[in-house]
This record gives C-alpha cells, sequence and structure tokens, in this order.
C-alpha cells in the first residue's frame, strides 16, 4: 500500500528588536512544509485561492489536505497539467511569466 504524503502547517517565529532587546513572536500566518513529487522538501506561506494568506489553523490544516490530494493525483497521473492550465485566462499566464523572469534577475529590457 503507497504511503500517505505527509506535511505540517506552522507558524512562523519572527525576532524583533524593541528597545534593544530581541522580542519573539509567532507570526500571522500559516506556513506549510512537505515533500513534492519529485521528494523535494517545499516551504511557503498557504494562501487561499483568492491570494489572501491563511491565519486560521483549521482552514490551514484543509488547504494542506487539498494540496496534498492534488500531489497524489498528479503523481497517479489522474490530473494532467497541461489540460488544467488551459483555462487560465491570458492574463494570468502572462502575469506568472512575468514574474518568472523578474525572479531569474534578468535585465528590464530583456523583460520589456
Amino acid at each position: 500500500m503507497p504511503r500517505r504524503a505527509k506535511g505540517s502547517v506552522y507558524r512562523l517565529t519572527v525576532t524583533e528588536i524593541r528597545n534593544g532587546k530581541k522580542v519573539r513572536r509567532k507570526g500571522r500566518f500559516y506556513w506549510v512544509r512537505y515533500c513534492d513529487n519529485a521528494g523535494e522538501k517545499q516551504e511557503h506561506v498557504l494562501r487561499l485561492s483568492s491570494g489572501q494568506r491563511i491565519t486560521d489553523k483549521d482552514v490551514a490544516r484543509a488547504e494542506l489536505d487539498k494540496l496534498l490530494n492534488r500531489q497524489e493525483r498528479v503523481a497517479a497521473g489522474l490530473i494532467d497539467p497541461m489540460v488544467e492550465s488551459a483555462s487560465l485566462s491570458m492574463r494570468v499566464v502572462l502575469a506568472r511569466y512575468l514574474r518568472h523572469l523578474r525572479g531569474r534577475h534578468l535585465s528590464r529590457k530583456h523583460v520589456e
């Protein structure tokens, strides 16, 4: 029987300096840590489909379950990423491509 993918939901510990002293507190938003299909560890802030960051633990756990379920379906071949991306608007595709180019630290002229 295949092993169920695991992940964890947590809030970051933020360290601030107040009046010359370090003060530690929990962050507002929930993060997720899991292994992807390639076996690489992934860690990022959880967001709703609207782009809003998640502040509720139960919602964060539900989103992690959705993420792991989708990952298993892709690995099993039940979801084709090409077919799924065909439903995206051109605006979203262009925004993602520009973000990708900027992430590669290309010159402004090249991106234009």
